[in-house]
């Protein structure tokens, strides 16, 4: 119930290394394809080559736009229902501002509002984080990739968690690439990230180099400065005078790509120029909470209000340290006029995939992408 325990690797128990087993089969049976990355995956799928595919609501407009029938359903079980990773977003306070105070009255009295919540969702639809939002979600497709995320886990945010991607993508790639038993590969990966990980140190925050100081953002000349990207930065706009007025300071929103938020945050923060709030991933917690960069948080009965899961992953060693706004998982998707019943078992997928190749309806019943540890 909370979520993923750092101490357990995991890569290597005994339902993993069946998992690997599953994949290794299915590569040699030829249900996947070695070499397929995200591209490669969408463009068969979306030109009929592929009847089934695992991808996020953020391909939905490319999916839509190819004109392909498509559906979106929960990942297949097993032994279980699928819990897919969880990947949130949300806003943190900037744990050297000398207004935290501000920024948390900003968000609780005027950011976790329906309204505020459901601009945030019109201008990128994801799930929203905010239970009054999500569970009047009208678009079908992402109300779909919400329901297949209901029992999704947050990714861990630790440090260590960068051993881990690296190794268990390198153990999908030599399952995928038949260079490499199963059971061994992820064996393998497993020691590895036992090994890489340990008690994990501070990332030390790295000094501005001459380069980097002339692309840093300036943080803008008001009381309050909130940093976010061009899509979310409009959705702010409309509070932003009512909270002025309120509390007679001066609030600016500054449009910062969201790529570029958390190093500009990792600069500027210590030397007292960042910004008072910030929008980022929760999967940045590991290194912004170690370095003492992010303030806690205290949303009252706002809590209430939000998806369990989404508060679980910016819960930092005890201390919530974000007030999410948005989550987002992959889900299978899948072409109806191919696959008129969805599979609930990935024997079930397997059996589909058979039938569909052997017709010679689809060259692959369903496709993967390789080295990819998110999907």
């Amino acid at each position: 119930d909370q979520g993923y325990n750092p101490d357990d690797v995991g890569l290597d128990s005994p339902g993993s290394l069946e998992a690997a087993t599953f994949m290794d089969q299915a590569v040699k049976d030829g249900h996947m394809i070695p070499g397929a990355d995200y591209d490669t995956m969408h463009a068969l799928y979306e030109a009929g080559d592929a009847a089934m595919i695992i991808t996020g609501p953020w391909a939905l407009p490319r999916i839509r736009e190819s004109g392909i029938p498509y559906a979106v359903a929960a990942i297949p079980g097993q032994t279980e229902s699928a819990k897919p990773f969880l990947g949130v977003q949300g806003f943190m306070i900037n744990n050297f501002s000398e207004n935290k105070l501000l920024a948390e009255a900003f968000l609780n009295e005027f950011v976790a509002s329906e309204d505020v919540m459901q601009a945030i969702y019109d201008v990128d639809p994801r799930p929203s984080a905010y239970l009054p939002v999500r569970e009047a979600i009208a678009d079908p497709d992402v109300a779909a990739f919400a329901a297949a995320g209901g029992e999704g886990l947050p990714m861990p945010a630790i440090p260590a968690m960068s051993a881990v991607w690296g190794a268990m993508g390198d153990a999908i790639t030599l399952v995928f690439q038949q260079a490499e038993d199963p059971v061994a590969a992820f064996e393998n990966a497993g020691d590895q990230i036992r090994t890489a990980t340990g008690a994990p140190e501070p990332t030390p925050v790295p000094e501005p180099a001459a380069e980097e100081e002339q692309e840093a953002v300036t943080r803008a000349d008001a009381d309050l400065v909130i940093w976010a990207d061009n899509t979310r930065a409009p959705a702010l706009e409309p509070v932003v005078g009512a909270f002025q007025d309120e509390y007679g300071i001066t609030v600016a929103v500054q449009e910062v790509g969201f790529s570029d938020i958390r190093d500009n945050v990792k600069l500027a923060a210590p030397a007292g120029e960042g910004p008072d709030v910030f929008i980022g991933a929760h999967d940045w917690l590991g290194e912004l909470y170690v370095n003492g960069l992010v303030a806690p948080i205290d949303l009252g009965d706002n809590a209430d209000d939000f998806f369990g899961p989404a508060i679980q992953a910016f819960t930092y060693e005890g201390d919530l340290v974000g007030m999410p706004y948005a989550s987002e998982n992959v889900a299978f998707v899948y072409n109806p006029e191919l696959v008129p019943e969805v599979p609930t078992t990935w024997d079930e997928v397997i059996a589909v995939a058979t039938e569909l190749e052997d017709a010679g309806t689809v060259q692959n019943g369903w496709v993967m992408q390789e080295a990819d540890a998110y999907h």
